[in-house]
């Protein structure tokens, strides 16, 4: 884990000194240097997370000797025959792809976001990053969707032709990415209303077994019908969290409402958190429903940083001085801090205590031999 902390670590730095930095290209080449780290850390791992060798690895290497392999979508077979044309060793296309993902990830960060450093730190601490080593294909069309919806944002609906593309595109790399199409209608009106979102998300808990029988007789005569018997490992502990960040953003978004302070940022963050809280339900019953809330819930690391900057900032001010009877209360810093010590507490439940993204410990091309713990360096 101390390689992550380290990259972790780095990078913030660099995004501090940037944010001091006035000189607009001298900003932009420190921006750039900061995710420097996550790339080698990514890009030169070794067989970390589930599928590197027996879907990636493998899948290189038939395509290289001319064998076709299935399930693999049309455009990441050609990103694999480009690696391919360059050299035949597999770990090219873990260069390339860790490339790409975060070229399209924290290039929306450095064009959108309110606040770079904590959409960063929600990035790894969320768990996104390093489900990325995992979820190549998968990532890369989230990468191209976040890149593409920025365009919903605004007013002109000839930018919709751009998301629409960036879905067709996302398509290509998993077929899964389809679903995302739905955003075009949730950046209008806030359709996913508590009043409704909440309920709808405590029937799904309450009719758990009815709907798996009913995914049985759907997914029946698909492939997916060999995991329905899968449950969405964390789950439970997803929709938890994705419950408090809902009730938060529906909390700001309904005070912004009130001093008509909405623009089309707030209704479309909100919704898709709705679609994230209602998908991680589901996905107790399935884990392909928490497959699927990945599209939509890397938009956290812009929305979050977002409807903080939007906080009610004077109301909450007052209350927290009467109750901790201090007048010196900086309610944003408050609130960044208390986001990233909630993301750190889950992220070591989950990927540090459970491993469950299979990245510990961190092995790495220049040394397959040598396993990088906490405190040491283990050699087999």
């Amino acid at each position: 884990m101390i390689v992550y902390i380290l990259m972790l670590i780095i990078s913030v730095i660099l995004l501090v000194i940037s944010n001091k930095i006035k000189n607009k290209w001298i900003k932009i080449f420190i921006q750039i240097c900061s995710v420097i780290p996550l790339f080698l850390v990514s890009a030169f791992r070794f067989d970390l997370g589930t599928d590197y060798t027996k879907r990636y690895v493998d899948g290189f290497n038939f395509i290289s000797h001319g064998i076709d392999v299935k399930n693999l979508e049309i455009s990441f077979v050609f990103l694999i025959k480009i690696c391919i044309f360059i050299s035949n060793n597999p770990n090219l296309l873990f260069i390339f792809t860790s490339f790409i993902i975060l070229a399209l990830i924290m290039g929306v960060v450095f064009f959108k976001s309110e606040n770079k450093i904590l959409s960063l730190l929600i990035f790894v601490l969320g768990g996104f990053y390093f489900e990325s080593m995992n979820l190549i294909r998968q990532y890369i069309s989230i990468g191209l969707i976040l890149a593409g919806s920025m365009f919903l944002l605004k007013d002109n609906w000839k930018y919709y032709i751009i998301f629409i593309l960036s879905v067709v595109l996302a398509t290509t790399f998993h077929t899964s990415a389809i679903i995302t199409i739905v955003l075009l209608v949730l950046n209008r009106k806030a359709l996913t209303n508590w009043k409704w979102v909440i309920p709808i998300c405590g029937l799904i808990v309450l009719l758990h077994n009815q709907i798996n029988a009913c995914l049985m007789l759907i997914l029946k005569y698909t492939n997916y019908y060999n995991y329905i018997y899968v449950p969405g490992e964390f789950s439970n502990l997803c929709a938890l969290k994705n419950l408090l960040i809902y009730i938060v953003m529906q909390y700001i978004y309904s005070y912004n409402k009130k001093i008509d302070n909405v623009q089309n940022s707030d209704i479309l963050f909100l919704n898709v958190q709705g679609l994230v809280l209602i998908t991680f339900c589901l996905g107790a019953c399935n884990f392909q429903f928490s497959r699927i809330a990945i599209y939509f819930s890397i938009f956290q690391i812009i929305s979050i940083p977002y409807f903080i900057s939007k906080l009610n900032v004077c109301d909450i001010e007052k209350w927290i001085e009467k109750i901790l009877k201090t007048k010196k209360v900086n309610v944003k810093c408050m609130a960044n801090v208390i986001t990233v010590c909630f993301f750190t507490i889950l992220l070591v439940y989950t990927n540090v205590i459970h491993n469950d993204n299979g990245v510990i410990p961190y092995k790495t091309i220049l040394n397959k031999d040598i396993h990088i713990t906490n405190f040491k360096i283990e050699k087999n």
